[in-house]
């Protein structure tokens, strides 16, 4: 974000993964991420699956070394983008990698399904 608008990161925007554009986030800067989340639905049966199961997640990026002045800007512009964006399953504050693994998604994912 500058200037208070929002721009599109050309350079995260043409990876061909999510767990590659994990490892581009910067480490001082916020980034929002429109991730569009498919997996296996796990069942009690442990033979098979429920079946696939698609989820649009809004991933908020807001590493430690974030300054001040852009965390509340971040903050401020979450709930802006939450409301414009229609068929946001879920939405993820996270701050580091370790957050916003695959597992992590799904996981986060199951427990609002239940």
């Amino acid at each position: 974000m500058e200037n208070n608008n929002i721009g599109i990161d050309t350079e995260l925007s043409n990876l061909n993964s999510f767990e590659e554009l994990c490892q581009k986030l910067p480490e001082n800067h916020a980034r929002f991420i429109l991730y569009h989340l498919e997996f296996e639905m796990p069942s009690d049966n442990q033979l098979c699956n429920e079946g696939k199961r698609s989820k649009m997640m809004l991933v908020t990026w807001v590493p430690g070394k974030t300054n001040v002045k852009e965390k509340f800007q971040t903050a401020g512009t979450c709930h802006f983008l939450k409301q414009s964006f229609h068929g946001i399953f879920l939405s993820i504050q996270a701050c580091s990698l370790d957050e916003i693994g695959r597992k992590e998604l799904i996981s986060k994912c199951l427990t609002f399904m239940k």
